[in-house]
């Protein structure tokens, strides 16, 4: 049996076979270089902050902070990061509890110019998406869609 493969692979047959398996490695191995060296995701990496006791400066305990409420205002949503504003904008205007509400990617257009790429999972578990723009306004962000 080995003695049958090798006799094939000896052949031009056999030839065309190895080509045709180390140029599908060689582009697999391209693929998966494209592919692990992407775009960061929207969340940027945020890591959770950490409360201080009260009246010190020390680091609190190991437990994420509380998150703020949901904004009910645009002079609120403003505060935050453009991601955060852009997805709490969203799932206001669709009327969707803020957990519903992904953002995927994020494109800075310029210095003062952000458009965002938000998932939006549905009732029924119909996904939809949109892309939000977000400027910034004095000392937070402002959604600039229509």
């Amino acid at each position: 049996m080995l003695l049958l493969a090798l006799a094939i692979l000896g052949g031009p047959a056999g030839r065309r076979v190895v080509r045709a398996l180390a140029a599908a490695v060689a582009a697999g191995l391209v693929m998966y270089g494209v592919l692990s060296t992407g775009e960061p995701s929207a969340g940027g990496g945020a890591r959770a902050e950490w409360p201080a006791p009260a009246g010190t400066g020390a680091p609190g305990p190991r437990r994420p902070a509380a998150k703020a409420p949901a904004a009910t205002t645009p002079a609120k949503a403003a505060a935050g990061t453009p991601v955060a504003v852009a997805a709490q904008w969203y799932a206001q205007r669709k009327g969707l509890p803020a957990s519903r509400v992904r953002p995927l990617q994020v494109d800075r257009v310029d210095r003062d110019t952000v458009r965002v790429l938000v998932l939006v999972t549905k009732h029924g578990g119909r996904m939809d998406s949109a892309v939000v723009t977000v400027r910034r306004a004095g000392s937070g962000w402002v959604v600039r869609n229509p």
